[in-house]
């Protein structure tokens, strides 16, 4: 008998091709960085000076332009009187490059822009702890003056006034008329120096009460 032609299957149909993958999500926005604290010498931000504060025609009144400048105040009691401390930092020690016009300037004396009440109720001062006599001047306004310091730039840095004020004037907000910044100026050599400097720095009223950990 004649042959059966042979049997060809139909071919398969391809195959579905895969999903494609779904794209991945977008991350979310980075947080923004975390601001940086601030340094602990940190130089504090210019304050405007009393109108013509401090008195006198120096060359430099700009903290900008200076080395030195003062901490805020610790309070403490000492002899039944308010006493007050500053110590003289310097930004050499945070900014090795630091520049500016009185950038190396030595420490001859401080001025407080004080009111009649509070400098008249100066007990006395001390620099690096030694007692000196109250003084300050009357016109063309009270100020409260620590004179011949007597320290190079290189040591002035460290230096500790403080100030000794009787119950007549309670706090240092009373010193600068009851301000939220007071300020003060710092003196080189003016004998001893081209320049003669007295850069107005602005320090905070409120007294920092020093921490006494029990051992």
């Amino acid at each position: 008998s004649p042959l059966s032609p042979s049997f060809t299957p139909s071919p398969r149909p391809p195959s579905p091709s895969p999903p494609s993958p779904r794209p991945p999500s977008p991350l979310p926005p980075s947080p923004p960085p975390s601001p940086l604290p601030p340094s602990p010498i940190a130089a504090r931000p210019f304050a405007p000076p009393p109108s013509g504060f401090p008195w006198c025609a120096c060359d430099e009144k700009d903290a900008g332009q200076s080395n030195l400048f003062l901490s805020d105040p610790v309070e403490t009691q000492e002899n039944s009187l308010n006493k007050y401390c500053f110590t003289v930092l310097s930004k050499a020690t945070a900014q090795p490059s630091f520049s500016g016009r009185c950038s190396n300037m030595d420490l001859q004396k401080v001025e407080f822009d004080a009111g009649e009440a509070c400098a008249t109720s100066l007990a006395y001062t001390t620099v690096d702890d030694v007692k000196r006599p109250p003084f300050y001047q009357k016109s063309p306004a009270f100020v409260i003056k620590i004179t011949n310091i007597n320290k190079p730039s290189a040591t002035a840095a460290g230096t500790t006034i403080c100030l000794f004020l009787r119950d007549t004037c309670p706090s240092l907000r009373n010193v600068c008329g009851g301000a939220d910044t007071c300020v003060a100026s710092l003196f080189n050599d003016w004998a001893a120096n081209s320049v003669r400097c007295c850069p107005i720095v602005s320090y905070i009223p409120e007294p920092i009460i020093p921490v006494i950990l029990s051992r």
